[in-house]
Formats: structure tokens, sequence, C-alpha cells
């Protein structure tokens, strides 16, 4: 050890025995201040996503579904698929009013506002019907691009009647 380490270990030691009760009231305070500090600012998470970070690819996708499904309650969500619509949608109300009823389950969805899927129209179409817009599309290509290089009304007009 240098010299000049003993003699800072030695003030230091000095100041302590000249004055022991302020170093101890100081001591306390700090352990108070510490307990008061933890008790109002320490937080427990214990959901599984905050576990995840928050650039990960499905932390966002979690994220984007709770902001398009926020009306939704959790739990289970049920899809029924019939040949018919109208039976579909008999045995949906049956459903859910059979359920509304029940004192276990909090809250029953099940008429919801489809305006916010329609932007997402083309997730919902069959294979098939993918290929036939898609040669629509290729057909009517000299046309569609006449109207962006000239996207109003007028030349819409004229575009229909050539």
């Amino acid at each position: 050890m240098k010299v000049s380490e003993r003699n800072m270990y030695r003030r230091g030691a000095g100041f302590i025995l000249r004055h022991p009760l302020g170093v101890v009231l100081a001591g306390v305070l700090g352990a108070i201040l510490s307990l008061l500090l933890t008790a109002t600012h320490l937080t427990f998470h214990t959901d599984r996503v905050d576990l995840i970070s928050a650039g990960n690819r499905y932390r966002q996708l979690d994220e984007a579904y709770d902001r398009e499904f926020q009306a939704l309650p959790e739990g289970v969500i049920i899809v029924i698929r019939s040949e018919n619509p109208e039976t579909a949608k008999a045995f949906a109300t049956a459903l859910a009013q059979r359920w509304e009823r029940d004192p276990n389950i909090a809250k029953v969805v099940y008429r919801i506002n489809v305006d916010a899927l329609k932007r997402k129209a083309l997730l919902y179409l069959s294979p098939e019907a993918l290929i036939a817009l898609r040669e629509t599309l290729q057909a009517h290509h000299g046309l569609l691009q006449e109207l962006a290089a000239s996207p109003g009304l007028q030349n819409l007009f004229a575009l229909m009647y050539l």
C-alpha cells in the first residue's frame, strides 16, 4: 500500500472515530431513503410479453393485433363456418345469447364491425379468385396506366367511353 492510500484510510477512520453517531445516522438515513425509493418506484412485470424485446417481430405483431381488436374480450374467439351463411348467423346468435346468460363469461361480442378488415380484403380471397383478379388487371393494364397518368374524373369518363 502506498503512503497516500494509508493516509486516506487513517483520515477516514479518524473521522468515523471522532463522529460515530453522525456516521451511524448517515447510514440509517441512507437505508431509509433506499427503502422509500424502492417502495415508490419498484415495479414487477408479470406479463410474459414484457419479457420479449419491444423490437422483436412477435411483440410488434402482438401489439398490432391488440390495436386492431381492442374491443374484443381476451380469451376465446370462435369462428363459425357453414355452407349456408344464414345458418351460421343463426348459430352465432344462439350461442352468443346462451353465453351472455352464463355468469362465468364476462363479455360476449358476436357482431363486430368489419369495416376495419375491408382494406385487407385481398387476404381473404381464394387463390382462384386472386388469379382471376390478376388476369383482369393484366387485361386492362394499358387502361389502368392511362388512368394513373391522369387520375381525374374527366379522364376516367373519357377512358370508359373509348
